[in-house]
């Protein structure tokens, strides 16, 4: 029987909800579920993974508390993706699919690392999911009801 932790990856845009108006009831609900996955990570139930291209969207972000914030969460991580050719022509074919460069790359990098839930706020993503098979793709929200139900 195998008992490996599942692993989850959560874009950045996750990493900034707690950034953006938390008076948008959608935001704060977003927000707390994020936190309830931090906890979930931070007790073990979940593997975090982390990339080099959330390092480079981190550090493009010009808000120095944003980034400081999402460095919190590569300290809980258990594994970092590194770019490799596999992850760029898996990024290439979701692109085509008419997924944004950004979010192509992180959904290539949870996809090549084995990750099994894509976590993302991203209406775009979230529009396009079911064109993925190799990775199960959540809102936190919804993350969290299926988890709690499981």
């Amino acid at each position: 029987m195998n008992h490996e932790k599942q692993k989850v990856y959560l874009d950045n845009c996750c990493y900034n909800r707690l950034f953006d108006d938390q008076n948008n009831i959608l935001n704060r609900l977003e927000t707390l579920s994020i936190n309830a996955i931090k906890y979930l990570v931070k007790t073990g139930k979940y593997e975090l993974t982390w990339s080099y291209i959330l390092d480079y969207e981190n550090g493009r972000n010009p808000k120095i508390m944003n980034q400081e914030n999402a460095k919190t969460w590569k300290l809980l991580s258990s594994e970092y993706i590194v770019e490799k050719e596999a992850i760029i022509s898996k990024a290439k074919e979701l692109m085509v699919a008419g997924i944004k460069l950004y979010d192509a790359f992180h959904i290539s990098c949870a996809i090549y690392n084995k990750c099994d839930y894509f976590i993302t706020v991203g209406k775009g993503i979230l529009k396009k999911r079911n064109l993925l098979t190799e990775i199960i793709i959540y809102n936190p929200i919804d993350f969290i009801k299926e988890v709690e139900n499981a």
